[in-house]
Protein backbone atom coordinates (compact mmCIF):
# COMPACT_ATOMS: atom_id res chain seq x y z
CA UNK A 1 0.00 0.00 0.00
CA UNK A 2 2.89 2.63 0.83
CA UNK A 3 4.36 1.69 -1.93
CA UNK A 4 1.38 2.63 -3.88
CA UNK A 5 1.19 6.26 -2.45
CA UNK A 6 5.01 6.47 -3.25
CA UNK A 7 4.61 5.66 -6.89
CA UNK A 8 1.41 8.15 -7.00
CA UNK A 9 3.71 11.11 -5.64
CA UNK A 10 5.65 10.14 -8.32
CA UNK A 11 3.32 10.17 -10.98
CA UNK A 12 2.11 13.78 -9.66
CA UNK A 13 5.29 15.13 -9.75
CA UNK A 14 6.03 14.14 -13.17
CA UNK A 15 2.75 15.24 -14.45
CA UNK A 16 3.57 18.63 -12.99
CA UNK A 17 6.83 18.90 -14.50
CA UNK A 18 5.26 18.37 -18.03
CA UNK A 19 2.65 20.91 -17.02
CA UNK A 20 5.18 23.14 -16.45
CA UNK A 21 7.57 22.19 -19.74
CA UNK A 22 4.01 22.60 -21.81
CA UNK A 23 3.57 26.58 -20.72
CA UNK A 24 7.23 27.33 -20.10
CA UNK A 25 9.50 25.77 -22.59
CA UNK A 26 10.09 27.57 -25.90
CA UNK A 27 8.81 25.48 -29.14
CA UNK A 28 11.10 25.32 -32.50
CA UNK A 29 8.87 25.90 -35.60
CA UNK A 30 9.76 24.04 -38.35
CA UNK A 31 9.01 25.83 -41.76
CA UNK A 32 7.51 24.85 -44.65
CA UNK A 33 6.46 21.63 -42.80
CA UNK A 34 3.13 20.69 -41.08
CA UNK A 35 4.18 18.72 -37.86
CA UNK A 36 1.36 16.38 -36.37
CA UNK A 37 1.93 14.27 -33.05
CA UNK A 38 0.76 11.17 -32.36
CA UNK A 39 0.58 10.70 -28.37
CA UNK A 40 -1.11 9.54 -25.33
CA UNK A 41 -1.47 10.61 -21.87
CA UNK A 42 -0.67 7.45 -20.15
CA UNK A 43 2.67 5.00 -19.58
CA UNK A 44 2.54 1.73 -21.61
CA UNK A 45 0.87 0.94 -25.06
CA UNK A 46 -1.98 2.12 -26.80
CA UNK A 47 -1.39 1.86 -30.43
CA UNK A 48 0.36 4.91 -31.07
CA UNK A 49 2.75 3.38 -33.48
CA UNK A 50 0.08 1.13 -35.28
CA UNK A 51 -1.94 4.49 -35.67
CA UNK A 52 0.95 6.31 -36.87
CA UNK A 53 1.17 3.93 -39.45
CA UNK A 54 -2.12 4.22 -40.31
CA UNK A 55 -1.99 7.77 -41.02
CA UNK A 56 1.30 7.29 -43.09
CA UNK A 57 -0.59 5.25 -45.57
CA UNK A 58 -3.70 7.34 -45.62
CA UNK A 59 -1.14 10.52 -46.43
CA UNK A 60 0.31 8.64 -49.28
CA UNK A 61 -2.70 7.88 -50.81
CA UNK A 62 -3.52 11.93 -51.14
CA UNK A 63 0.19 11.74 -52.77
CA UNK A 64 1.11 13.51 -49.52
CA UNK A 65 4.79 12.34 -48.63
CA UNK A 66 5.54 12.12 -44.44
CA UNK A 67 8.61 11.49 -42.44
CA UNK A 68 8.32 9.65 -39.16
CA UNK A 69 10.48 10.61 -36.23
CA UNK A 70 10.48 8.98 -32.84
CA UNK A 71 13.34 9.36 -29.79
CA UNK A 72 14.14 4.86 -30.56
CA UNK A 73 14.21 4.12 -27.03
CA UNK A 74 17.20 1.87 -25.73
CA UNK A 75 18.65 1.81 -29.11
CA UNK A 76 22.24 2.72 -29.74
CA UNK A 77 21.14 5.59 -31.78
CA UNK A 78 19.01 7.32 -29.54
CA UNK A 79 21.49 9.49 -28.07
CA UNK A 80 23.14 10.96 -31.22
CA UNK A 81 20.08 10.48 -33.29
CA UNK A 82 19.88 9.12 -37.19
CA UNK A 83 17.97 7.53 -40.20
CA UNK A 84 16.66 4.49 -39.83
CA UNK A 85 18.63 2.27 -42.63
CA UNK A 86 18.17 -1.30 -41.58
CA UNK A 87 16.10 -3.30 -39.28
CA UNK A 88 18.42 -3.38 -36.36
CA UNK A 89 16.73 -3.38 -33.33
CA UNK A 90 19.74 -3.27 -31.05
CA UNK A 91 20.99 0.31 -33.15
CA UNK A 92 17.29 1.76 -34.03
CA UNK A 93 15.24 0.20 -30.87
CA UNK A 94 12.38 -2.37 -31.66
CA UNK A 95 9.57 0.58 -32.84
CA UNK A 96 11.43 1.78 -35.73
CA UNK A 97 12.18 -1.29 -37.06
CA UNK A 98 8.19 -1.96 -37.07
CA UNK A 99 7.84 1.25 -38.22
CA UNK A 100 10.35 0.83 -41.42
CA UNK A 101 9.09 -3.15 -41.75
CA UNK A 102 5.34 -1.51 -42.07
CA UNK A 103 6.75 2.01 -44.23
CA UNK A 104 10.17 0.60 -46.21
CA UNK A 105 9.48 3.51 -48.85
CA UNK A 106 9.52 6.28 -46.15
CA UNK A 107 12.43 8.05 -43.85
CA UNK A 108 12.28 7.11 -40.50
CA UNK A 109 14.67 9.23 -38.10
CA UNK A 110 15.33 7.86 -34.29
CA UNK A 111 17.46 10.28 -31.78
CA UNK A 112 16.13 12.49 -28.59
CA UNK A 113 16.38 15.49 -30.45
CA UNK A 114 13.84 14.89 -33.15
CA UNK A 115 14.29 18.85 -34.05
CA UNK A 116 17.66 18.03 -35.05
CA UNK A 117 16.72 15.49 -37.25
CA UNK A 118 14.23 17.85 -39.06
CA UNK A 119 16.77 19.70 -40.23
CA UNK A 120 18.53 17.20 -41.71
CA UNK A 121 15.62 16.95 -44.04
CA UNK A 122 15.94 18.64 -47.58
CA UNK A 123 13.70 16.77 -49.71
CA UNK A 124 10.91 19.27 -50.84
CA UNK A 125 8.36 16.58 -51.71
CA UNK A 126 8.34 15.79 -47.75
CA UNK A 127 5.79 17.60 -46.51
CA UNK A 128 4.44 16.25 -43.18
CA UNK A 129 6.84 15.39 -40.00
CA UNK A 130 4.73 12.75 -37.77
CA UNK A 131 5.58 12.29 -34.34
CA UNK A 132 5.47 8.83 -32.70
CA UNK A 133 4.35 9.65 -29.50
CA UNK A 134 4.73 12.95 -29.76
CA UNK A 135 2.75 14.70 -26.84
CA UNK A 136 5.64 14.53 -24.36
CA UNK A 137 8.21 16.20 -26.97
CA UNK A 138 8.49 19.88 -26.39
CA UNK A 139 11.14 20.91 -28.32
CA UNK A 140 8.94 21.65 -32.00
CA UNK A 141 5.88 23.34 -32.55
CA UNK A 142 3.52 21.03 -33.32
CA UNK A 143 0.21 22.24 -36.15
CA UNK A 144 -1.66 18.78 -35.64
CA UNK A 145 -2.28 17.22 -32.24
CA UNK A 146 -3.86 13.44 -32.10
CA UNK A 147 -4.53 12.04 -28.37
CA UNK A 148 -5.17 8.22 -28.57
CA UNK A 149 -7.37 8.43 -25.18
CA UNK A 150 -10.29 6.25 -23.84
CA UNK A 151 -12.00 6.97 -20.64
CA UNK A 152 -13.29 3.69 -20.33
CA UNK A 153 -9.94 2.65 -20.18
CA UNK A 154 -8.08 3.89 -17.55
CA UNK A 155 -4.19 3.67 -16.99
CA UNK A 156 -2.21 3.10 -13.57
CA UNK A 157 -0.11 5.58 -13.87
CA UNK A 158 -0.66 8.86 -16.50
CA UNK A 159 2.31 11.22 -17.99
CA UNK A 160 0.00 13.69 -17.91
CA UNK A 161 -2.89 15.47 -15.92
CA UNK A 162 -6.15 14.52 -18.10
CA UNK A 163 -7.39 17.78 -18.59
CA UNK A 164 -4.17 18.46 -20.80
CA UNK A 165 -6.27 16.28 -23.75
CA UNK A 166 -8.26 19.54 -24.44
CA UNK A 167 -5.05 20.75 -26.68
CA UNK A 168 -5.20 17.87 -28.83
CA UNK A 169 -6.74 18.81 -32.31
CA UNK A 170 -8.21 14.93 -32.05
CA UNK A 171 -9.08 12.75 -29.37
CA UNK A 172 -9.17 9.39 -30.61
CA UNK A 173 -10.28 5.99 -29.62
CA UNK A 174 -8.75 2.76 -30.42
CA UNK A 175 -11.17 0.10 -30.20
CA UNK A 176 -13.59 -1.45 -32.84
CA UNK A 177 -16.40 1.16 -34.24
CA UNK A 178 -14.15 3.76 -32.71
CA UNK A 179 -11.60 6.26 -34.82
CA UNK A 180 -9.16 3.17 -35.42
CA UNK A 181 -9.40 -0.27 -35.28
CA UNK A 182 -6.96 -3.46 -35.71
CA UNK A 183 -7.39 -6.16 -38.16
CA UNK A 184 -4.62 -9.27 -37.10
CA UNK A 185 -3.58 -11.99 -38.76
CA UNK A 186 -0.84 -14.39 -37.87
CA UNK A 187 1.71 -14.52 -39.92
CA UNK A 188 4.80 -16.83 -39.13
CA UNK A 189 8.89 -16.43 -40.58
CA UNK A 190 8.20 -19.19 -42.78
CA UNK A 191 4.58 -18.63 -43.90
CA UNK A 192 0.98 -17.62 -42.85
CA UNK A 193 -1.21 -19.62 -40.14
CA UNK A 194 -4.57 -19.75 -42.03
CA UNK A 195 -6.69 -20.44 -39.17
CA UNK A 196 -9.44 -21.68 -41.24
CA UNK A 197 -7.19 -24.67 -41.75
CA UNK A 198 -5.91 -25.29 -38.37
CA UNK A 199 -8.35 -23.80 -35.51
CA UNK A 200 -7.07 -26.59 -33.26
CA UNK A 201 -3.22 -25.03 -33.39
CA UNK A 202 -1.91 -24.35 -29.73
CA UNK A 203 0.82 -21.62 -29.38
CA UNK A 204 3.39 -20.80 -25.95
CA UNK A 205 2.64 -16.87 -26.17
CA UNK A 206 5.06 -14.34 -24.79
CA UNK A 207 5.75 -10.70 -24.95
CA UNK A 208 7.76 -7.66 -23.74
CA UNK A 209 5.73 -4.62 -24.40
CA UNK A 210 3.99 -2.17 -21.92
CA UNK A 211 0.86 -3.77 -21.87
CA UNK A 212 0.83 -7.14 -22.20
CA UNK A 213 -2.27 -7.72 -21.10
CA UNK A 214 -3.62 -6.44 -24.28
CA UNK A 215 -1.63 -8.71 -26.16
CA UNK A 216 -3.40 -11.19 -24.17
CA UNK A 217 -6.61 -10.14 -24.83
CA UNK A 218 -6.57 -9.70 -28.65
CA UNK A 219 -5.03 -13.85 -28.73
CA UNK A 220 -8.27 -14.21 -26.93
CA UNK A 221 -10.74 -12.42 -28.92
CA UNK A 222 -9.06 -13.41 -32.40
CA UNK A 223 -9.64 -17.49 -30.52
CA UNK A 224 -5.98 -18.24 -31.07
CA UNK A 225 -5.45 -21.06 -28.83
CA UNK A 226 -2.16 -20.97 -26.02
CA UNK A 227 -1.31 -22.95 -23.05
CA UNK A 228 1.40 -20.81 -21.86
CA UNK A 229 1.30 -16.51 -21.74
CA UNK A 230 5.25 -15.09 -20.94
CA UNK A 231 5.75 -11.37 -20.11
CA UNK A 232 9.08 -10.28 -20.60
CA UNK A 233 10.29 -6.28 -19.45
CA UNK A 234 8.90 -3.80 -21.89
CA UNK A 235 11.86 -3.42 -25.17
CA UNK A 236 12.97 -6.69 -23.62
CA UNK A 237 16.62 -7.88 -25.48
CA UNK A 238 16.03 -11.19 -25.94
CA UNK A 239 18.67 -13.93 -25.37
CA UNK A 240 19.40 -17.46 -26.47
CA UNK A 241 18.78 -18.66 -23.10
CA UNK A 242 15.41 -17.44 -23.42
CA UNK A 243 14.89 -18.72 -27.19
CA UNK A 244 15.95 -22.16 -25.40
CA UNK A 245 13.78 -21.66 -23.29
CA UNK A 246 10.74 -21.23 -25.32
CA UNK A 247 11.31 -23.48 -27.59
CA UNK A 248 11.73 -26.19 -24.67
CA UNK A 249 7.50 -26.11 -24.05
CA UNK A 250 7.51 -27.96 -27.15
CA UNK A 251 5.24 -25.55 -29.21
CA UNK A 252 5.48 -23.10 -31.85
CA UNK A 253 5.56 -19.78 -30.47
CA UNK A 254 3.28 -16.41 -31.09
CA UNK A 255 4.22 -12.81 -30.33
CA UNK A 256 3.69 -9.61 -30.75
CA UNK A 257 5.50 -7.93 -34.58
CA UNK A 258 7.15 -5.55 -32.28
CA UNK A 259 9.12 -8.65 -30.40
CA UNK A 260 8.76 -10.40 -33.80
CA UNK A 261 11.38 -7.60 -35.27
CA UNK A 262 14.04 -8.32 -32.20
CA UNK A 263 13.67 -12.18 -32.79
CA UNK A 264 13.93 -12.54 -36.90
CA UNK A 265 17.61 -12.99 -36.71
CA UNK A 266 17.09 -15.92 -34.75
CA UNK A 267 15.33 -17.92 -37.87
CA UNK A 268 13.08 -19.62 -35.66
CA UNK A 269 10.79 -21.91 -37.77
CA UNK A 270 7.87 -22.00 -35.45
CA UNK A 271 8.28 -18.24 -34.92
CA UNK A 272 4.58 -16.65 -35.34
CA UNK A 273 3.20 -13.21 -34.85
CA UNK A 274 0.20 -11.44 -34.37
CA UNK A 275 0.02 -8.98 -37.36
CA UNK A 276 -1.99 -5.51 -37.00
CA UNK A 277 -3.32 -3.88 -39.35
CA UNK A 278 -4.65 -0.61 -38.60
CA UNK A 279 -7.80 0.64 -40.11
CA UNK A 280 -8.89 4.13 -40.10
CA UNK A 281 -12.41 4.99 -39.36
CA UNK A 282 -13.69 6.97 -42.49
CA UNK A 283 -14.87 9.87 -40.39
CA UNK A 284 -11.53 10.39 -39.09
CA UNK A 285 -9.52 10.07 -41.88
CA UNK A 286 -12.20 12.47 -43.62
CA UNK A 287 -11.50 15.30 -40.91
CA UNK A 288 -7.78 14.57 -40.31
CA UNK A 289 -7.02 14.97 -43.83
CA UNK A 290 -9.04 17.88 -44.62
CA UNK A 291 -7.22 19.49 -41.89
CA UNK A 292 -3.75 18.47 -43.19
CA UNK A 293 -4.63 20.32 -46.85
CA UNK A 294 -5.89 23.12 -45.17
CA UNK A 295 -2.86 23.66 -43.13
CA UNK A 296 -0.74 22.83 -46.55
CA UNK A 297 -2.95 25.13 -48.13
CA UNK A 298 -3.55 22.26 -51.08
Amino acid sequence: MLNIFFIKILEFIYKTVNFLRRRIEKSEKVSGKIVVSVGNIGFGGSGKTPLVIGIARALKEKDIIPAIFLRGYRGEKEKEGGEVLSSEPLLYGDEACLLKRNLPKLRIFVGKDRVKNMKKIEDKRIKVFLLDDGFQYFGVKKDVEIIIFDKEKKPFLRRDFIFEIRKADFVVKANKNYDFSFHYSVKGVYNSLDKSEDDNKIFVAFCGIGNPESFKKTLQDNKILFENFIVFPDHYEYKEKDIKKLLSYGRSLITTEKDFVKLEKYGIKELYYLKIETVLSEKFKKEFLEKIEKELKL
